[in-house]
């Protein structure tokens, strides 16, 4: 009889061992179906390691690529590399997308398929909160940065009646601006971003972002299928997280909401022309 309570709880422990392998070799089954990217991330931003900054963007986007990998069922594996390791290996098959710097010009198109914007980075204009909108026509002084250089040209195409005052200290700069000494400061978003949430919240904000179109973005080569595929994930992922409020969230959870001007009414333009442009939404 010993025996074969013995024999019987061995055999309870073999169909719990099979049982066991059973549902890990399911498990490895349902986790091998589903699709890998290979995703090379630049991991050296210059314009917020200088802020210390660094971990709040990699940090989102990291949210971001998590949140559209569950919805969308596949599987990224990211490696952070400097930028000027991404393109080669892009070219080499070592990644099938980069996670990198975007603007819509001839050789990032023809060369390229890129996604919609994970962030803007484009150049912004600065107000003080005191102060209206500038109109095209308008005269005045505009701050920029050595440490940022920014596009006059495109910007005086815009306003052609303002003048430039370069700053080699963008603190000088900025106190300018919340003195009222200046009109305006020309400098890329995601600084503006920072710097003015980390002293100037009260004083200074984000009039517009002059070129909406660059930004971070998922780029691939293109006539590439499995590649084509990524883009199409990427964009239902992002659209989904925007329309759902997702997206919403983790800009204002990793301090990327856009300090917008607050003292105008809903229905005045950001800035005074025909072509204003929509930032980020809080």
């Amino acid at each position: 009889m010993a025996i074969g309570k013995g024999n019987a709880t061995s055999m309870k422990k073999y169909w719990v061992l099979f049982l066991l392998l059973l549902l890990s070799l399911i498990g490895y089954g349902c986790h091998s179906s589903k699709k890998s990217y290979r995703i090379g991330i630049d991991s050296h931003y210059e314009p917020l390691s200088w802020f210390g900054k660094s971990s709040l963007f990699y940090a989102f986007i990291h949210d971001i690529l998590q949140e559209i990998s569950y919805k969308e069922r596949v599987f990224f594996k990211i490696y952070h590399a400097y930028r000027k390791h991404l393109t080669p290996g892009l070219a080499t098959k070592r990644y099938d997308g980069i996670l990198s710097l975007f603007c819509p010009k001839t050789f990032y198109l023809k060369t390229y398929d890129h996604s919609d914007l994970f962030l803007q980075t484009g150049p912004t204009l600065l107000i003080n909160k005191r102060r209206p909108p500038m109109d095209q026509g308008e005269k005045g002084l505009i701050g920029i940065s050595a440490l940022f250089p920014a596009d006059r040209l495109f910007f005086l195409q815009k306003y052609p009646q303002v003048t430039f005052q370069e700053y080699s200290q963008i603190s000088s700069m900025f106190e300018d601006l919340a003195q009222d000494r200046i009109n305006g400061i020309l400098i890329d978003y995601l600084p503006a971003l920072f710097f003015i949430r980390d002293r100037y919240m009260d004083q200074i904000a984000i009039a517009t972002i002059l070129k909406p179109e660059e930004g971070i973005a998922m780029l691939t080569l293109k006539k590439s299928h499995h590649q084509s595929e990524l883009i199409d994930i990427i964009n239902r992922g992002l659209k989904e997280m925007r329309s759902s409020g997702k997206y919403q969230q983790l800009l204002k959870k990793w301090q990327l909401t856009p300090p917008l001007l607050t003292n105008l009414d809903e229905e005045t333009p950001l800035l005074n022309s025909e072509n204003d442009q929509n930032l980020p939404s809080s």
